[in-house]
């Protein structure tokens, strides 16, 4: 290499400049690096607090609503195949108790867990369906209390129930699922 200087006069780029040059960018390629290296560790921590503080909560919640409908479930189960009194009015309680807990789990999860528009819309949508069959299983269960199990049952194993139960099972797998990949 060689650069012009003064009056027309070429000045060659001895050994020695070029070695200062070298000598000289080495530190300015270190201290790019260094702040690149800073920039992506800061992204990778602000990943990892999201994860941490939003998304495990979030599945946790999820995993104890999903437990909560599920317990449900078995407790409208439970209330159709009671034999007494005496097992109708624990059924009874299973379920209510059940379903306050759920109800509590969703405001709550909704009033601090909602991490995006997609896990708000599919919050919705569970809590829309589970809505729709806990007033179905109370129908159920009032059946089954005014002596008519049978029907309950039928209803029970029908279409309408059995798809409902289905829609439930599938809005809560995609919730969770929607948890996961924003875990991940």
């Amino acid at each position: 290499l060689r650069t012009a200087a003064g009056r027309g006069q070429v000045k060659a780029m001895t050994i020695a400049r070029r070695i200062l040059l070298l000598a000289g960018a080495a530190p300015l390629v270190l201290v790019a690096l260094g702040a690149l290296n800073h920039f992506e560790v800061a992204r990778i921590e602000s990943r990892i607090r999201f994860v941490a503080e939003v998304q495990v909560p979030s599945l946790a919640a999820v995993g104890n609503i999903s437990r909560c409908f599920e317990e449900m479930r078995v407790g409208l189960r439970d209330h159709l195949l009671a034999p007494d009194a005496a097992g109708l009015a624990r059924s009874r309680q299973t379920v209510n108790a059940r379903q306050a807990e759920l109800d509590q789990r969703l405001r709550q999860y909704a009033d601090t867990l909602v991490s995006d528009d997609r896990d708000r819309r599919l919050l919705d949508e569970f809590r829309a369906l589970s809505g729709e069959w806990t007033s179905a299983a109370k129908r159920l269960m009032e059946l089954t209390d005014g002596g008519r199990r049978d029907e309950a049952a039928r209803l029970l194993a029908g279409d309408a129930m059995s798809g409902l139960g289905v829609r439930v099972g599938v809005a809560l797998r995609d919730w969770i699922a929607h948890n996961e990949e924003l875990a991940a």
